[in-house]
């Protein structure tokens, strides 16, 4: 931390210096992503939407007692 710092956070050190391997040619992707990207995906059609809320919604109103 810096001198009359109030942070309770260390600051990060610089880092200064070439790349992380010694062939700075070489595809920045790694295997790990290609495995993200590959997967499917899939959605529950029974899910409301939107408008069958608001069926929901119209189907209660007026079944209030305000007395």
């Amino acid at each position: 931390m810096a001198k009359g710092s109030s942070s309770a956070v260390p600051t990060t050190p610089m880092k200064f210096g070439g790349t992380r391997g010694n062939n700075s040619g070489t595809a920045l992707v790694t295997p790990q992503l290609d495995s993200i990207a590959e997967r499917s995906v899939s959605f529950n059609d029974n899910a409301m939407t939107g408008s069958d809320a608001k069926d929901d919604e119209d189907l209660n109103e007026g079944n209030y007692n305000l007395e």
